[in-house]
């Protein structure tokens, strides 16, 4: 937002601040977006079945966060630490959409997005495979 209101000389108005939103931070990176998931709670955690861009992630730990994190990282080979996570309900109500905001460290380099979704666990979800599709983009533009 600071390098758009330099380049603009000044404020940025509503409209730019949201389209700027969108493109950095909600943009799915391609091959990211999530098409369906299966969570359940045992006795030895949670289970989690992530399926995104005809790949499926799977595994077993105390959290939801946890289990999809460990299952992307064994499959990407990369080193992921969640460093900060929000949800927010974008309306009031039972049927309220939500927003899921994720920033994390892959490989020693910090990266954020977000995501808007029917429920708070697809928001959290999308989010996180947005963080590790853009370190995929980050490290294909770095080769």
């Amino acid at each position: 937002m600071q390098k758009a209101a330099e380049d603009q000389g000044g404020e940025i108005d509503s409209l730019t601040i949201r389209r700027l939103f969108d493109e950095h931070y909600l943009a799915v990176p391609e091959g990211w977006q999530l098409e369906n998931y299966d969570l359940h709670r045992g006795d030895s955690g949670v289970s989690a079945r992530v399926v995104a861009g005809g790949r499926e992630f799977s595994g077993v730990a105390q959290g939801v966060l946890e289990a999809v994190v460990q299952a992307v990282s064994a499959h990407t080979g990369a080193a992921i630490e969640i460093g900060e996570y929000n949800e927010f309900a974008v309306e009031g109500g039972t049927h309220a959409s939500a927003l899921a905001c994720i920033r994390a460290d892959i490989d020693g380099r910090s990266f954020s997005a977000a995501s808007l979704g029917e429920d708070t666990s697809s928001a959290m979800l999308q989010a996180l495979l947005s963080v590790v599709g853009q370190f995929e983009q980050a490290a294909r533009q770095a080769a």
